[in-house]
Formats: C-alpha cells, structure tokens, sequence
C-alpha cells in the first residue's frame, strides 16, 4: 500500500500542474536550450515547483514496479522470456496510447476538438523506458545502477554537444537525449535520462523484493545526501544546464526538467527518497488520507488519460482562464470526481487474473 499511497500523491500533485494547463492557461517549461521562466511571485512558482517531484516519481515507481513485478511471477512460476514478453507488450501498449488517447486531449484548449500529433510525452518515455528494460531481466543490480548513472550523467554532457545552439534537427535525437521540436515532432521525454531513473528504480524494487525494512531504512540517507550533493553544486554553478543567476531561493530551486539535468534530478529524488521512505516507515498507519491516495495510486494510467480529459472539459465549460489561485478549487473538484471512478477501475482491475490483458494497462 506505502507504494501506492507515494504514487497517489505524486499524481494528485501532477494534476495540479495539469489543471493550471487546461483551466488557468498558465504552464511553463524549463527547457535546456531557452531562458529558465521567471516567476512573480511564490505562488505561480510553487505552483509548478511541487509538480516537478512527479515525473521523476513516476519513472523511479514504474522501475520498481517491474522489479516487483518480476519477482512476484518468478514465484508463481512465470520464465524470464515470459515476463519480459509481458512487460515489452506493456509499453508498447504505453507508447501506443500516448498517441491515439494522451496526445489529442493537449490540443482541446487550441482547438476545441481533437486532433493527433507528434507529441512524445511521459507516455511515450515511461512505455519505451519499459520496454528496453524488459529485455534484461536478469541483469545484475550493480550493472544496472552503473548503466542508470551512465545515462543520467551522459545527457548532461552530450545534449549541448549534439545540439550545438539549441537546434535538435533529428526526431531519433530528440526521441533519445534532446527534447524540444525535432524532425516535425515535439519531444518532451527522451528516453536516455528517464530510462536511468527508471534503472534507479528496478535495483530500489529489487532491494524492497529482498529485504523491504532495509531498503526503507536507506532511502532516507539516499534522499539526505542528494539534496547535500544539489546544494553543493547549484552554489558552485554546476550541475544544471543554467548557471544560478541570483542569491535567491526562487532560482536556487529554478532548475532545467527538459531534458532532466543532474541538479533537477538530485534535487527530486532527493525529495521522493525522503517521502518514499517516510511512506514505506508509516505503512498502514498512513491513515484516511494514505487510503484515499492510495486509490489513485493503484488506478495510475486509467487517471493519467481521464483527468486530462476532465480538467480539459472543465476548461472549456468555462469558457476563459481563470486566475491561477481561481484555478485550485476545479482542481480540487476534479479530484473529487476522480475518485469514486478510480476506485471502481482498481477494485476491478484487482479482480482480474494474472495473465488477464487488462494487466497490461
């Protein structure tokens, strides 16, 4: 449940970020190769701030997940070359959905309709991150740390080098290391950075299949020492695609998410350590709230798609912007009518087999 209830607030936190999108027409983006956006005030940039733990959250769960995943069908039996064909359908399935359901309900505040595109979103990165996993199930776990830091770390250095200027005139480059428009594409998910994070959290899923109070127990340190590490470099200008540019707390926290610099990493693992392991410590009594997250935790896809619709429709019924502290309570709102559809899509997909194909949403 800890697992679900750690998921259930990143998405929560997510929809936030979303809700601003569709209803207070505000989103701002913090790309490599542009000005890092100026915030007025705390709130707008609180805003998107405490949205920015979710993408690295959802990488390192999905990681997790399929290391969980595995272990728990070795026991029941399942080979390797079947639980790797079962996770490469999955994120294929992933990918194939960012493009037929994810893509047409970003274009509804432009146009009012729905309308396809070439947008390569978090779908797009957690399905291909998945499927590239799958093919090494038995990997060792020091391999996969080693080879997660390596891409992390890779990014950092080759994306200015292979797109001199800011210019991405590859989609392969911008589907693997450099978002930003790209070969008639848009790309906000390369799969090199994420697919490390994602590695971070199949040897975190493997460490909690094998002693799970171990594993909690180091989280917090983890969490404890990245965020040391983020100071010391942000202070010391590196680490991020962007100099610090002011002594305030604004910028300090203002780091680049596209493509994830090491600083924006450092900074919301550090973070997602800390509250991962404070979840996994508290477990049951996490309470009324944990349960109710809980409920969005365990329905993560079937969410995703339907509050993007929700909170697009809610825009449109509107008819204009609102301010972004009018937006917070159709946010809460959205929330509340996501719920009872959430838990009826967990209790059912609960209900199905183990190789029931709804499984793999």
């Amino acid at each position: 449940m800890s697992l679900d209830t750690f998921r259930g607030l990143i998405m929560v936190l997510m929809a936030l970020d979303h809700a601003s999108y569709f209803i207070a027409r505000v989103h701002r983006a913090e790309f490599w190769s542009r000005d890092l956006p100026r915030y007025r005030d705390a709130l707008s940039f609180l805003t998107r701030f405490v949205t920015h733990f979710c993408a690295p959250g959802f990488f390192l769960l999905m990681g997790a997940g399929l290391a969980l995943f595995a272990a728990a069908r070795r026991r029941a039996g399942w080979s390797n070359n079947r639980i790797s064909l079962h996770l490469a359908w999955r994120g294929l399935i992933i990918i194939g959905l960012q493009f037929l359901l994810e893509n047409p309900a970003w274009s509804i505040p432009d146009t009012g309709v729905l309308s396809f595109s070439g947008y390569f979103g978090v779908l797009y990165g957690l399905g291909a991150a998945m499927f590239v996993w799958s093919m090494f199930p038995r990997l060792p776990t020091s391999l996969i740390a080693a080879l997660s830091l390596a891409c992390i770390g890779s990014t950092q250095l080759l994306v200015p080098i292979l797109a001199p200027g800011g210019r991405v005139d590859s989609l392969w480059l911008g589907m693997f290391l450099a978002p930003g428009p790209a070969g008639g594409a848009y790309v906000l998910y390369p799969l090199v950075p994420w697919f490390g994070v994602a590695g971070l959290g199949i040897c975190l899923g493997r460490g909690l299949a094998r002693d799970p109070g171990r594993a909690a127990g180091l989280l917090p340190g983890a969490g404890i020492g990245a965020l040391a590490v983020f100071v010391t470099g942000r202070l010391a200008g590196t680490g991020d695609f962007h100099p610090w540019p002011d002594l305030n707390w604004i910028t300090l926290l203002n780091v680049t998410k596209y493509p994830p610099s090491l600083d924006y990493l450092l900074l919301t693992l550090g973070v997602d350590a800390l509250a991962l392991g404070f979840f996994l410590r508290l477990g049951p009594r996490a309470g009324w709230l944990g349960s109710k997250l809980a409920v969005f935790g365990r329905a993560p896809l079937f969410f995703y798609l339907a509050h993007l619709y929700m909170f697009a429709g809610i825009g449109l019924t509107l008819g204009r912007p609102t301010t972004l502290a009018g937006m917070y309570p159709f946010w809460l709102l959205g929330l509340v009518m996501l719920y009872p559809a959430c838990l009826a899509y967990g209790l059912f997909k609960a209900g199905r087999g183990p190789s029931s194909l709804w499984r793999l949403f």
